[in-house]
């Protein structure tokens, strides 16, 4: 069976050999004709379409992710629990009586992120 991190890697070693196609046709430019060097700004830009094709579709997939989903389920309960606390943080006394409630939602949010909740 395949493996997240080995699409992810493959994913990647395209970007890598596309961000070497267009270094080099960058290169060639410097000594080509006026007819050529416009052929390779062509080029380098239908290079640039299809990396950032696969980057969307990467952030994509990464968006349609169960762990994405679990993600955004616990940033909207830490939402949820923030706006609530902060709803009773009025005064100085309030602020200090519900820092904590409020810190501790709103530490489930940088877990969450990054896949450690």
């Amino acid at each position: 069976m395949v493996a997240v991190a080995d699409i992810t890697a493959a994913k990647a070693d395209c970007i890598a050999k596309i961000n070497e196609m267009i270094s080099a046709a960058r290169e060639l430019q410097k000594t080509a004709t006026d007819a050529d060097r416009l052929k390779l700004e062509d080029a380098i830009a239908d290079l640039k379409k299809l990396r950032d094709e696969i980057r969307v579709q990467e952030y994509v997939a990464a968006l349609n992710s169960t762990a994405m989903q679990n993600a955004l389920v616990t940033i909207e309960s830490a939402a949820t629990k923030m706006n609530t606390a902060a709803q009773n943080m009025k005064t100085v006394a309030q602020i200090i009586a519900n820092l904590a409630a409020f810190l501790g939602a709103a530490a489930q949010v940088l877990p969450a992120l990054t896949g450690h909740a």
